[in-house]
């Protein structure tokens, strides 16, 4: 039912809340490496998966006609051919990514990323939206289980995890 919470039926360990990233081949004169705001994505040649979380973000943003509203250079299913068409030099333009893709290409831990720039997408029109990610299931699974069970083990494996992320403790991994 509409008003209702969607994730009324499932526990949820919450891990952290991002919002978009644009990962670019655009030269710094023609995008410069400073904040974009989403109602600017209409002036930017645009890398867009065909269906999925950044699609729900644009479907928010500009509505069910988003792809009428902006210039689409390219659909794609998977990010690692976004990347591919950008280092390819095929197409000028910029893929819409959660952060935390945009800082892995940026930082180097997502070698698909060399030689492209990442710039922070900023909401500005639409309803104000994250990515949540953590670690969901269905409400009571868990108690249904015995501790040791595979959920309970990584349940509590990824709230360990969560505290020391929390604490300052984590590290990403370093790209091979």
């Amino acid at each position: 039912m509409r008003g209702e919470n969607p994730l009324s039926d499932v526990d949820v360990l919450e891990w952290r809340r991002s919002g978009l990233s644009l990962v670019t081949n655009l030269p710094a004169a023609q995008l410069p490496d400073r904040p974009v705001l989403a109602s600017q994505l209409h002036a930017l040649p645009l890398v867009i998966p065909a269906s999925g979380l950044i699609s729900g973000f644009l479907r928010g943003w500009f509505g069910a006609d988003y792809r009428d509203e902006l210039d689409i250079a390219a659909e794609i299913d998977d990010v690692r051919y976004g990347f591919d068409l950008l280092r390819s030099d095929l197409l000028h333009g910029c893929m819409i990514v959660t952060r935390g893709v945009g800082e892995a290409a940026d930082d180097g831990r997502l070698p698909e990323g060399r030689g492209l720039r990442t710039v922070e997408l900023v909401s500005d029109v639409g309803p104000e939206m994250h990515v949540l990610v953590g670690a969901f299931a269905r409400r009571g699974e868990r108690q249904n289980h015995a501790p040791d069970h595979p959920l309970n083990l990584l349940w509590a494996a990824l709230e360990l995890e969560n505290a020391r992320w929390k604490r300052g403790e984590h590290r990403p991994a370093a790209a091979s």
